[in-house]
């Protein structure tokens, strides 16, 4: 039934909007607790860092929020949502792990690896086409035959 499984798929994209804003609220709560509070210091690389890190969860979560409203699954394997959810994973632990050390805001890194990875891909494809498939046995089979009427062809026009 139509209606039972768009339920089901609602259900699951509220649950999973859920589950990662909450990750988020938590981890900017967390990172903003001990930074300030504990730390009682926010120099302008935490700031340019924090704010990093806001801005692409922030991106990637309005970006699940307005797939979701237009129908699709979130959930759904091999979907560009699977790298909204990654950047999510990132940033939250950007967020909560720089409360141990300045340097992991340098997960940011593995995004931007990530996609000069995916970029390269393309560029390679685009620019180096793969080869296509050989020739079949049928297709060595048929271009001989046509070498060989032609063959015959000719030494029957030079007999003339």
């Amino acid at each position: 039934m139509a209606g039972n499984s768009q339920r089901k798929l609602l259900q699951g994209n509220k649950a999973s909007l859920s589950f990662h804003g909450l990750m988020i609220l938590v981890s900017l709560v967390l990172h903003f607790l001990i930074r300030v509070f504990y730390f009682g210091e926010m120099l302008t690389m935490h700031w340019v860092g924090t704010w990093l890190s806001v801005g692409m969860v922030s991106f990637s979560y309005f970006f699940m929020y307005m797939g979701a409203g237009k129908g699709a699954d979130l959930s759904m394997k091999d979907s560009i949502f699977e790298y909204a959810k990654d950047i999510i994973y990132i940033g939250s632990a950007s967020l909560t792990l720089t409360c141990l050390s300045d340097y992991f805001y340098l997960l940011w890194i593995l995004v931007l690896l990530f996609i000069i990875y995916k970029i390269t891909g393309y560029l390679q494809n685009w620019l180096f086409p793969p080869a296509g498939p050989g020739p079949t046995a049928a297709d060595i089979k048929r271009e001989r035959k046509k070498e060989r009427q032609a063959e015959l062809f000719n030494r029957r026009a030079k007999g003339k």
